[in-house]
């Protein structure tokens, strides 16, 4: 560009800035004007409003008339929870508008207050007191509140006899002032007698609503500040019942931009022309031949950069400031695009590590609304869940997280829910949830970590019952050594007491009480092996172990049993320890007496009987042991669980060890115990123990 160019444009810039003093003076006068435009338009709108403010009572007054004609209305005066049903279903004919009914004598039937409507008017005294037909509309104060009011009678279409009558209430707050906003375009502030805010749509920067500060009078209307902001607001009262003033309402408008130019004008208007001048000095002396075209070049990198292309290069040779400037900006530039760089692998090193996390990960909205999933929640909830789904819907059990989410967003701390039962692909897991609330995007989101912790509760399950089973042992062993004492006892005396009688029958009797005391004297013992993890096995013969168990039995046994015995002619012989076969024996027989005594029956039969079975994979003989009775059965829920330690079925009156011993016992010399059961009908248990090698050749 040639000198003589510039020197036009320079002189043309100094021409524009001394014209632009003279604007600045029309302006300055010119802005009166618009403030009184501006007035006169607010005080149209504020007669709007006022309209549309008593026009909401007239509404409220139709929307009672029609509800108080409703024959479903006034035919079910008597049935709160039917009038509140109906009420929800109408609801939508008196949005954020609460409904009360009563009776013609002023009692109360219902009262239908949806969130957010808190009048509490005292209309039970008000039509206790009025003797005749009463309908009310209007504006009533409350506790420094202001609520419209509607009440109209409930007629019978029938008779035409009032029934009762019908309260229809608005709160005058927020939520009407946002109202009134939607049909004036302005902002609406409504106070109490006292002052006080009840209402305003102006939302601050920490969400509550928030009235001027700093309010006066000007130019026939007042202006205040909210928030560095300048409103121009115009008010007008508000009357209650009675023609009294209850409140005001007031309409405001953001003149900040305007304010903010007038209150200046004054003070820059005396500087403005040396401003001026002293400008376009320094543009005289700053524009040089390359100043257009570096800055020109400075601004296309930008928008380069700010597109995201970081490989874009200023390339702007000076020797001056704008060369210094371009590769600083380069610089900048590279620095940014390693810094992205590193950002994304940072980002995917954290997704890989959210992703290949064994613990669920879910990203929800307040509503529950699933945002993102990593893979092990994927993997967990299948195609029961999936990104868009509710969570709390979606996953049955999950109804208490719906609770803690609230929790954790209400309180901005991590909730946890342990042991949690939920139903999850068709299995039904126990699960470890841990609930925190993060921001994203300035909007509140949940961070749902979600632990399959089934196989740890079991475990926990399984350890507390080792811990039992320790205990009793220890005490069994204790138990054990104290009672062998007192038998070793009692068998000295026996011993002497046989040599001194004489009568045939009552030493028989007292054989078979030397040899019960020898068994549970083999029995402590046995116990006091087991502490000290021994096992003493002998040959024992299954017929003088049954013979033994049963002449012991069929004392205690009611005459409605008969016990029916089934063994073979020698006797099959095992290795074992005949006290504890002959205690299992006597355990399932005594829980056979008990399941028929249970069932009711007169004819009870219990069968023990004995035989031997070839098993030809193993290629063994096995003793097949086997006790059925007519009993009350086992239900199909609980034939699995029978073995089980502490499991019983009989209530207090069992302990749940006897079965688990006797599956302990067959086990331990190599043998096994199955159950077999019709409930109602009978139950079958059958035992299988090896034969012993001396029996086989015997058998060969």
């Amino acid at each position: 560009m040639k000198i003589k160019v510039k020197l036009i444009l320079f002189s043309l810039v100094i021409v524009f800035l001394s014209l632009s003093f003279i604007t600045v003076l029309f302006v300055f006068k010119y802005s009166f004007s618009v403030f009184d435009s501006e007035i006169k338009h607010l005080e149209i709108s504020l007669k709007r409003t006022e309209s549309f403010f008593y026009d909401y009572l007239s509404q409220l007054n139709r929307v009672a008339g029609f509800l108080s004609e409703l024959r479903e209305i006034s035919d079910n005066l008597d049935k709160p929870r039917v009038l509140s049903i109906y009420l929800q279903q109408k609801d939508s004919l008196f949005p954020s508008s609460g409904v009360e009914i009563f009776r013609k004598n002023g009692e109360k039937v219902l009262s239908y207050l949806p969130s957010g409507v808190k009048c509490k008017l005292n209309i039970s005294s008000l039509l206790r007191e009025k003797k005749q037909v009463v309908r009310l509309s209007g504006i009533f104060p409350y506790h420094g509140k202001l609520c419209f009011l509607s009440l109209t009678p409930i007629v019978d279409p029938t008779s035409l006899r009032i029934k009762g009558y019908l309260a229809l209430e608005r709160p005058i707050d927020s939520g009407f002032a946002d109202y009134l906003k939607e049909r004036v375009r302005e902002e609406v502030f409504i106070l109490n007698g006292q002052g006080e805010l009840l209402g305003s749509t102006y939302i601050g920067e920490e969400g509550e609503r928030i009235f001027p500060s700093r309010v006066q009078k000007w130019k026939g209307a007042m202006k205040g500040e909210i928030e560095g902001r300048l409103f121009l607001m115009k008010g007008v009262d508000i009357k209650c019942m009675g023609n009294n003033v209850c409140g005001k309402l007031i309409l405001g408008k953001d003149e900040t931009e305007v304010l903010s130019v007038h209150r200046g004008f004054l003070k820059y208007i005396l500087v403005a022309f040396g401003l001026d001048l002293i400008f376009a000095l320094l543009l005289t002396l700053i524009l040089s031949r390359h100043f257009i075209k570096p800055i020109t070049a400075l601004s296309r990198a930008g928008e380069r950069w700010a597109w995201g292309d970081l490989d874009y290069k200023l390339n702007l040779k000076r020797k001056d400031e704008f060369g210094k400037l371009a590769e600083t900006f380069n610089s900048m530039a590279l620095q940014l695009k390693e810094k992205r760089d590193e950002l994304e692998k940072t980002k995917a090193f954290y997704q890989t590590i959210i992703n290949r996390s064994p613990t669920g990960v879910l990203v929800c909205n307040p509503s529950g609304k699933v945002q993102e999933m990593n893979s092990s929640a994927k993997e967990m909830f299948g195609d029961k869940l999936k990104k868009g789904d509710n969570l709390f819907l979606s996953i049955r059990g999950f109804e208490r997280v719906k609770e803690k989410c609230t929790s954790a967003l209400l309180q901005n701390r991590a909730q946890e829910i342990y042991g949690l039962e939920a139903e999850v692909g068709g299995k039904n897991l126990i699960l470890k949830v841990l609930i925190y609330p993060v921001e994203r995007d300035g909007e509140p989101v949940l961070i749902v970590q979600v632990e399959d912790i089934t196989r740890k509760k079991e475990m926990e399950k399984e350890l507390l019952h080792l811990r039992k089973l320790a205990m009793i042992g220890t005490r069994l062993t204790s138990y054990a050594h104290d009672i062998n004492n007192y038998l070793t006892t009692i068998l000295g005396h026996l011993e002497i007491l046989d040599l001194r009688l004489s009568d045939y029958y009552l030493k028989e009797e007292v054989y078979q009480i030397k040899n019960a005391t020898r068994n549970a004297a083999k029995l402590s013992r046995s116990l006091l092996d087991f502490s000290r993890e021994r096992t003493r096995l002998e040959e024992v013969n299954l017929n003088e172990v049954i013979d033994s168990t049963v002449n012991f039995i069929k004392k205690i046994l009611p005459e409605s049993i008969k016990l029916k015995v089934k063994k073979t002619e020698q006797g099959l012989k095992v290795m074992g320890d005949p006290s504890k076969l002959s205690v299992s024996l006597y355990n399932l027989i005594i829980n056979s007496m008990d399941a028929i005594l249970m069932s009711g029956k007169k004819n009870g039969n219990i069968i023990l009987e004995v035989t031997s079975e070839y098993d030809p994979v193993s290629g063994k003989h096995f003793a097949k042991v086997v006790v059925e009775d007519n009993g009350v059965g086992i239900e199909r829920k609980d034939i699995n669980r029978v073995f089980e330690p502490y499991f019983t079925t009989k209530g207090s009156e069992g302990t749940g060890l006897g079965l688990y011993m006797v599956k302990s016992t067959v086990e331990e010399i190599g043998g096994k115990i199955s159950v077999e059961s019709q409930p109602g009908q009978w139950t079958r248990f059958t035992i299988y123990l090896p034969i012993s090698s001396s029996n086989q050749m015997e058998g060969k």
